[in-house]
C-alpha cells in the first residue's frame, strides 16, 4: 500500500548518500524555512515536483556562514571536495555538516536529520513552458508521466500506487515521449525500453484500439524511425483519441488517492474563489459541466466547444509565498457530428490532414 506522508530519521551514512546524490546532479540547495513568523528551520530538497515533495529536515538546527554561498560552494564539485560530515565535540549533542571549497565554508549544526516525503494530487497540473504552442493536451500528459517516473526512480515503490506502477513506464515509449513538455527533447533522460513498449501495448489494448496495436507490434520488432514517427503522429488522430482518454482516466484515478496541497486557510480560500469565479464565468457564457471540464454546443455553427482547465501550483514548502497560482484553459472545438461523448478534448484530434488540426495551446485565464 502506497503512503502519502512519511518521515524517517537518517543515519550519518544515509545522510551522506542523499547529499552525494544531490551533488552529483548539481542540485544541492539549502532553504531556511519559516513555518511561523518567529520560527526557522533548515531544509534541503531531495525531490521536488508536481506529485511529490521530498526533503531533508534538520531538527534543532543552526548554521554558521552564508546560505546564499551554497550554490557556488557545490557547483561542479564532488562530495569529497565539498561535503564533510563531522561529529560534535562531545560537549553537545549536535552534529556538524561542513561544506567547504577553496576559501568558502558553511557549517550546519543539527541534532537529528529526517527525510520527509509528501505525495500530492497532480491530475490538474499544467505548465506553459514551451515557446511554440501546440499539442499541449499530449505534452501535459507526458509531463505527468515524467514526474511519476522520477518519483519511482528516486523514492521507490513505497510511494507509488498500483496504477502509477502501471503508468510510469509509458514515458519510456519513444513515440509518446516525443511530445516533450519543454523546449528540448526529453528522450536522452527517458530512453526507450522494452518495458515502455509493453506498457503501451497494454494501454492500447485497454483502449480497444486494434489498429494502433498492430502498428505497435510491428514497431516493437523493427524499431524503425519511420514507424516511430507514424506512431507519434497517430496519437493526434481522431481514430486513436481513445488512447488519450484512457490515459486521462487512469491518471485521474492514480492521482486522486493522494493529498491535496495545503497552502493554509487564507490561500486555500483564495484558490477556491478563483475556481468558483471561473466556473461562474463559463456558466454565464452558456457552458455546462463542473470544474475543471466544461462544454457548449453552438447551434448556429453546429460545433462543440470543450474547455479543460489546468493549474500551475507552487511548491508548498519552498516557494509558494512568492509564486503565483495559475489557471490555464485548454480549449478545443469540433463539428458536432464528429464529437464522441466518451472523449474529452475531442477537437484537438483530426482526421488525418495535419494542416487542419486545432493546435492545442494553454491560455492563461487567471
Amino acid at each position: 500500500m502506497a503512503i502519502s506522508y512519511w518521515e524517517e530519521e537518517l543515519s550519518k551514512s544515509e545522510l551522506i548518500d542523499v547529499l552525494d546524490d544531490l551533488l552529483i546532479s548539481e542540485a544541492l540547495e539549502i532553504y531556511e524555512y519559516h513555518p511561523e513568523p518567529e520560527e526557522s528551520e533548515i531544509r534541503i530538497p531531495y525531490l521536488m515536483n508536481d506529485c511529490v515533495e521530498c526533503m531533508i529536515h534538520f531538527y534543532h538546527c543552526s548554521y554558521q556562514g552564508d546560505l546564499s554561498l551554497l550554490r557556488e560552494l557545490t557547483r561542479n564539485a564532488s562530495k569529497e571536495e565539498v561535503c564533510e560530515l563531522q561529529l560534535g565535540d562531545g560537549f553537545t549533542s549536535e552534529e556538524v555538516i561542513s561544506f567547504s571549497r577553496h576559501e568558502s565554508k558553511l557549517f550546519l549544526f543539527y541534532e537529528k536529520a529526517f527525510l520527509e516525503t509528501h505525495c500530492f494530487q497532480y491530475h490538474l497540473i499544467g505548465h506553459d513552458w514551451r515557446k511554440e504552442a501546440g499539442e499541449e493536451h499530449l505534452r501535459r500528459i507526458v509531463n505527468l508521466l515524467c514526474i511519476l517516473h522520477d518519483k519511482y526512480t528516486y523514492l521507490g515503490e513505497m510511494f507509488c500506487n498500483s496504477m502509477e506502477m502501471e503508468l510510469f513506464p509509458l514515458i519510456n515509449f519513444a513515440p509518446l515521449s516525443y511530445w516533450t513538455p519543454i523546449n528540448d527533447s526529453i528522450q536522452e533522460w527517458y530512453e526507450e525500453t522494452d518495458e515502455g513498449i509493453a506498457a503501451m501495448k497494454s494501454l492500447v489494448l485497454e483502449a480497444g484500439d486494434q489498429a494502433y496495436y498492430e502498428l505497435l507490434c510491428r514497431y516493437s520488432e523493427e524499431k524503425e524511425d519511420r514507424s516511430k514517427k507514424v506512431l507519434s503522429d497517430s496519437l493526434l488522430l481522431t481514430s486513436h483519441a481513445g488512447i488519450y482518454q484512457t490515459l486521462i482516466d487512469k491518471l485521474l484515478l492514480a492521482s486522486s488517492v493522494w493529498d491535496v496541497r495545503d497552502y493554509g486557510k487564507e490561500q486555500n480560500r483564495n484558490i477556491q474563489k478563483m475556481r468558483e469565479s471561473i466556473t461562474k464565468t463559463y456558466k454565464q457564457k452558456g457552458y455546462s459541466g463542473i470544474y475543471p471540464e466544461f462544454r457548449k454546443i453552438d447551434q448556429e455553427s453546429h460545433r462543440l466547444r470543450q474547455i479543460r482547465l489546468v493549474e500551475e501550483h507552487p511548491f508548498t514548502m519552498m516557494d509558494w509565498e512568492n509564486y503565483a497560482f495559475h489557471i490555464y484553459a485548454l480549449t478545443s472545438s469540433c463539428d458536432l457530428y464528429q464529437a464522441v461523448d466518451k472523449i474529452t478534448d475531442y477537437g484537438f484530434f483530426h482526421k488525418g490532414n495535419f494542416s487542419d488540426s486545432f493546435r492545442s495551446k494553454l491560455t492563461l485565464i487567471h
